[in-house]
Order: C-alpha cells, then sequence, then structure tokens
C-alpha cells in the first residue's frame, strides 16, 4: 500500500510518516506544495492519501473535489474532535476523517472500509454518454445528472435538470453503458432512482422534481420491490 502524504508544514508530516510506518505501508512521497499535488500523484500513482486539518483546509477540499474522477481514498487527520463538523464526507465521498490518537488496529479496519467503499464508486461510475448539441458539437453527459430517459422513436432523450438531449440508440443497448440506479418504470421511461422523490402507486405514477411519469402495469411489482421506502399509497 503506497501512501501520498500532501502536508506543508514538517512537524505534521513527520507524523503522518510515523503513522505510515506503524502499519508497515509504503512512503510514495510527501508533497509540501499545492501547486503540485497533481502531478505527485500522476508521478507517483499512490493507493491512499494522508493530510493534517488546520487552517488550509478549505483549499485542500476544493482542490481534492477535482480529484473525485480519480477514486483516491484520502484520510484527512485532526486531534480535535470540534474538526469533524467540517462534514468533510459529504463534500468528499472518497475520504474520512480519523481523529488522533487512533490505534493501528483501528485505522487498518478504516482504511479497508474506504477503500471498499472507494471501490464501489468506481464500480457505480460509468463512462459519460456523448450527445450532440444545437450546433452538431459534441457535449458529454455524466450518467449522475440523467434524471430520467424517454423514448420516442428511434430516439432516446437524457433528460437532466436544465436540458434534454437526443440519441439515435435502443433502449436496450443504452441500459447497457448505464449502472443499476437506471431502472426500467415504463416502455417509455427509465428513470434514475437516486433522484426519484417518491412513488404514488394508486395513481400509477413516480416523481422527480415536479414532475410525474407513468408506472407501466408490467412493471409495478419491480418497481414495489425495489422502492418500497418511496411509495405512497
Amino acid at each position: 500500500m503506497k501512501i501520498l502524504i500532501i502536508e506543508s508544514e514538517n512537524q505534521q508530516a513527520e507524523r503522518l510518516v510515523s503513522i505510515v510506518k506503524s502499519l508497515n505501508f509504503e512512503l510514495a512521497g510527501i508533497c509540501k506544495d499545492s501547486d503540485l499535488i497533481f502531478q505527485n500523484i500522476y508521478e507517483l500513482n499512490p493507493d491512499i492519501l494522508f493530510i493534517c486539518i488546520h487552517e488550509n483546509l478549505e483549499k485542500y477540499i476544493e482542490l481534492f473535489e477535482k480529484l473525485l474522477a480519480n477514486n483516491i481514498p484520502i484520510i484527512f487527520f485532526t486531534s480535535k474532535e470540534s474538526d469533524l463538523d467540517f462534514n468533510i464526507e459529504e463534500r468528499l465521498k472518497n475520504a474520512i476523517t480519523v481523529i488522533l490518537p487512533v490505534h493501528t488496529v483501528t485505522l487498518n479496519s478504516i482504511i479497508n472500509l474506504l477503500i471498499q467503499n472507494v471501490s464501489a464508486l468506481q464500480k457505480k461510475a460509468k463512462l459519460d454518454l456523448t450527445v450532440r448539441g444545437r450546433q452538431g458539437q459534441k457535449i458529454n453527459i455524466n450518467p449522475d445528472k440523467i434524471l430520467w430517459i424517454e423514448v420516442e422513436g428511434n430516439y432516446c432523450f437524457l433528460k437532466t435538470e436544465h436540458n434534454k438531449f437526443g440519441l439515435k440508440v435502443s433502449l436496450n443497448n443504452l441500459l447497457t453503458s448505464l449502472d443499476d440506479r437506471f431502472i426500467q418504470i415504463h416502455r417509455s421511461f427509465v428513470i434514475n432512482k437516486d433522484e426519484l422523490s417518491f412513488v404514488e402507486l394508486t395513481k400509477k405514477r413516480i416523481w422527480i422534481k415536479n414532475t410525474y411519469l407513468p408506472i407501466g402495469r408490467v412493471y409495478k411489482d419491480k418497481l414495489m420491490n425495489i422502492l418500497s421506502d418511496k411509495i405512497k399509497l
């Protein structure tokens, strides 16, 4: 396991080096310049990033938000419980905060859990879908941005919060490019269940944002099993 320490202060960096040694992990390097973070990650190819929380935390979080696509696990260390108020995990799904001191066995368990979570994120992530804009330009659509898909003839239309993009592709072929968040509720509609507000079973429709979509009869039972916590009778 290769660890890259990102820390500008020598004392804090040495503290993290001691942690790396206690875990019997390999020290990939120490990055003390935030401008070189991306270069260090590219050159050293670490498995995990270690950093201590201090006054520059917000600056680092903004940088690390750009690393989400890399899905590199990040562990923030602190000795103050008040630092938990930053809610780092809400902004960085590939990060976790650890209160020091921490036992080596406990830290090992935390690292294993974080790696599992990041691995799940990687499996969930799919390649962006490429569509054409109104002027014929190529636009990449991240599946996370898709609210639902509507089928019209030979086209599938991807509905995002502010736009609607058409793809000339069969629904079956499109679904092979998407993960299990996307479930079919009607012969003409597939929804991103992460965006679902609630299900009105008696009216045979679901709501996403301020829009409702119909539930097809043959999809009703499957939908009840998958979305039981969202159902309103």
